[in-house]
């Protein structure tokens, strides 16, 4: 089964389900154990776009939540149903140019955080809001509230959401989601 990680509220129901898989697998067997987790195994599920690109999912008459990336040899797909999520997966041994940094720096405390982590932390939280890279990554603060739970700010978009972020095999792995939403 290719589930990864299982994020859950304090009502012990599932926030998000995280599912990999190598890039050639059909995203349908991912889609599909994560509905297992949630209980809508073998259920007619599509996956269409808000205008602004952002995917999401349909079963039933039900809204999905789901954010989707990927490396140059895995899949990743993170699924929930109360929160906007997004997702970011890159090569923890990638580099990240010194000029690309500075141009995404917020704050000098977001110093204290591993590049390419602050990329994963900075990306997800924007594919979350569903502006992707049309807004600026200095324009996320990143705090550390434990070592792997974050918050993002973004003032521009008035939003702020919590990020867990860990590492899968060679795969640094960040879900933003926003948690003070109730399961209806």
């Amino acid at each position: 089964m290719p589930i990864v990680f299982k994020y859950y509220n304090k009502n012990d129901f599932p926030v998000f389900v995280l599912a990999t898989a190598h890039l050639e697998s059909d995203r349908k067997s991912l889609i599909k154990a994560c509905l297992e987790v949630f209980g809508y195994a073998n259920q007619d599920f599509q996956i269409l776009t808000q205008p602004n690109g952002k995917p999401f999912g349909v079963l039933g008459d039900k809204i999905i939540q789901l954010s989707i990336s990927h490396t140059k040899d895995r899949l990743f797909l993170v699924m929930g149903f109360d929160s906007p999520l997004g997702l970011d997966v890159e090569y923890k041994n990638r580099d990240v140019h010194p000029g690309l940094l500075e141009r995404m720096m917020h704050t000098s405390d977001e110093r204290n955080i591993h590049p390419l982590k602050l990329w994963t932390l900075k990306e997800a939280f924007l594919k979350m809001t569903g502006t992707g890279l049309r807004i600026g990554m200095n324009k996320v603060g990143i705090e550390e509230v434990s070592k792997n739970l974050y918050i993002a700010k973004c003032p521009k978009l008035k939003t702020k959401a919590q990020i867990c972020h860990l590492t899968y095999r060679e795969y640094l792995v960040s879900v933003a989601f926003m948690n003070d939403r109730k399961r209806g």
